[in-house]
């Protein structure tokens, strides 16, 4: 008996230095810039890249889209995806078609900004370059964050299934 408790004390003993590890050492702002090729002209790009109706249509993570009201460039909705986790955004900058910001959250885990910037570098062939940035609210958050946000794969799986949006629409 003196031995399972020695291991059961040794064991939470660990599990508060690691966690305790990560409340110090991991950040509770994260952030990813990575910029991606598109086929397709700067406008066909930026319609469906600004056009959050249409995502459970493309977007295969994405379930529905609710509560989307506001006139463009002030829009606000949230995003319904698997295990019913909801992201609220608001239209932050409408600069088109060169510039598109929105603010992010999730109710008691993160906030966060998207932007996305678009530049045709030759015919039909636009630079869109995207930052995600998510600021943690909690430590449970910061941990499922740790573990699953990866801001970098969030901005290519976007990308190809636009692409992909692109390429369906412009073949009408």
């Amino acid at each position: 008996m003196k031995m399972l408790s020695t291991v059961f004390i040794g064991f939470v003993a660990v599990l508060g230095v690691v966690i305790a590890i990560i409340h110090f050492l991991v950040p509770d702002t994260r952030s990813g810039t990575h910029a991606v090729t598109l086929n397709g002209s700067l406008e066909e790009v930026w319609e469906v890249y600004t056009d959050p109706a249409s995502l459970p249509e493309w977007r295969e993570s994405v379930v529905d889209i609710v509560g989307l009201e506001g006139e463009t460039g002030s829009r606000q909705w949230t995003e319904v995806l698997e295990h019913n986790v909801r992201i609220a955004f608001q239209e932050a900058v409408f600069d088109a078609p060169r510039r598109y910001e929105l603010v992010t959250s999730s109710g008691g885990y993160f906030t966060g900004r998207y932007l996305a910037e678009f530049e045709e570098i030759e015919p039909h062939v636009v630079r869109g370059t995207f930052t995600e940035t998510i600021t943690t609210e909690g430590l449970k958050s910061k941990i499922l964050a740790l573990l699953f946000v990866r801001p970098k794969r969030l901005i290519v799986e976007f990308a190809r299934d636009a692409q992909a949006e692109i390429d369906r629409r412009s073949r009408g």
